[in-house]
């Protein structure tokens, strides 16, 4: 399965979703200039940046003979087509991003990025890195004093309520399920496997 992800904008409590992808949604899949965003028209610019280039076909692809029209990937090579846009439709088969794996919003009022894994609490890009240091540290720490291992090691959202977290609760809107996206191949993020 892809770790999902879905992205929104935020103006005055309103949520309006930009788009999704099915595999790579986790922080470190995601890149950095639209995580560093500083501005919504900057967030807005990024994220469709960001999805268009997931949706690219490579040379030898768009002259296959398996698909002429060359808009399918059949190579490593390719990125994952794994992008959706709202014209497109809803594309998981639960109707708010509380499920999806990781939500990305940029709130207008604040001027920063969210993060929503898993349904959880809202955190901040800032947060995120924090935490991942944390992780690192504790990482390295077990590594080297496997005696001592009894030191605390919190989990993401343990970190979080410990070290504090933004206090904006994200309430995502019920959006229509489109059956047809719901197992496409390469946007859906579920691994077909099969045999002949």
């Amino acid at each position: 399965m892809g770790t999902r992800a879905d992205f929104w904008t935020r103006d005055k409590g309103k949520l309006t979703w930009l788009g999704s992808i099915g595999w790579d949604g986790y922080p470190d899949g995601i890149d950095d200039s639209l995580l560093d965003s500083e501005s919504l028209p900057q967030f807005k610019k990024e994220v469709k940046a960001f999805l268009n280039g997931r949706m690219k076909v490579c040379d030898v692809c768009k002259g296959s003979k398996i698909d002429p029209t060359g808009k399918n990937s059949f190579c490593f090579d390719c990125p994952s087509q794994d992008a959706t846009f709202p014209n497109e439709g809803w594309p998981w088969p639960w109707t708010t991003s509380e499920t999806t794996d990781y939500a990305y919003v940029f709130d207008k009022t604040t001027n920063q990025l969210l993060i929503a894994g898993f349904g959880g609490d809202a955190y901040t890009i800032a947060e995120e890195r924090k935490y991942d240091k944390y992780q690192k540290r504790i990482e390295k720490y077990n590594k080297t004093c496997e005696a001592l291992m009894q030191k605390e090691e919190l989990d993401q959202d343990e970190w979080l309520k410990k070290h504090g977290k933004c206090d904006i609760v994200l309430k995502f809107p019920e959006m229509k399920i489109v059956k047809e996206n719901i197992f496409h191949p390469k946007k859906s993020g579920i691994m077909l496997i099969g045999s002949k």
